[in-house]
């Protein structure tokens, strides 16, 4: 009996310590990521580069982590090294809604409008989705880019009736039913 409940208390605080060891690597990763994004956002690549790498030395396979390097990949023109850290993301997570947006968001910026259409999809169908207005948006910016003037009104209406004050849909279905009447301007 005394072996058993010994073997518990190591086994809880082995657990215990696992998972303050990983809350301690997430939040490094985390701290890393925000400098990272901060660099990028000012153009200084090699001091974003380096906290990204450092992010992921701390939690590789964080869902943070990757889509950070994903972003930081697409965004010096790595487009093989993006899309695979994206599809390496997704195997981990499958069924999460701001992966999937953004992988959509990074099929669309290269053209690949079905493929995008289909992840915004799964996104916005997430039911702990939070942002599905945006996911919904996202696909209607998709879908106008790719000449699909229906599917992208329908999107933009959806996603008002999500949030109302969602500006950028707003502005392209004024612009689709100006079109539609004839009117450019």
């Amino acid at each position: 009996m005394k072996k058993s409940i010994l073997l518990s208390l190591c086994l809880l605080c082995s657990c215990t310590t696992t998972h303050q060891s990983k809350q301690t690597e997430i939040s490094t990763a985390d701290a890393r990521i925000s400098l990272g994004v901060a660099y990028l956002q000012n153009n200084q690549r090699e001091h974003a580069r380096s906290n990204l790498l450092k992010a992921e030395k701390a939690a590789p396979e964080y869902i943070g982590t990757l889509m950070a390097m994903a972003y930081y990949y697409d965004f010096i023109g790595e487009m093989t090294q993006a899309s695979q850290t994206y599809l390496q993301a997704l195997s981990i997570y499958p069924k999460q809604p701001d992966l999937l947006n953004n992988y959509g968001t990074f099929l669309c910026k290269h053209g690949h409008y079905k493929a995008a259409l289909n992840y915004f999809q799964k996104a916005y169908i997430q039911t702990d989705y939070i942002k599905v207005a945006d996911s919904l948006e996202n696909a209607g910016l998709c879908a106008f880019r790719a000449g699909k003037i229906s599917m992208a009104q329908k999107m933009f209406k959806q996603a008002i009736s999500y949030e109302p004050d969602k500006k950028v849909s707003h502005f392209y279905l004024i612009y689709i039913e100006n079109g539609k009447r004839g009117t450019h301007d």
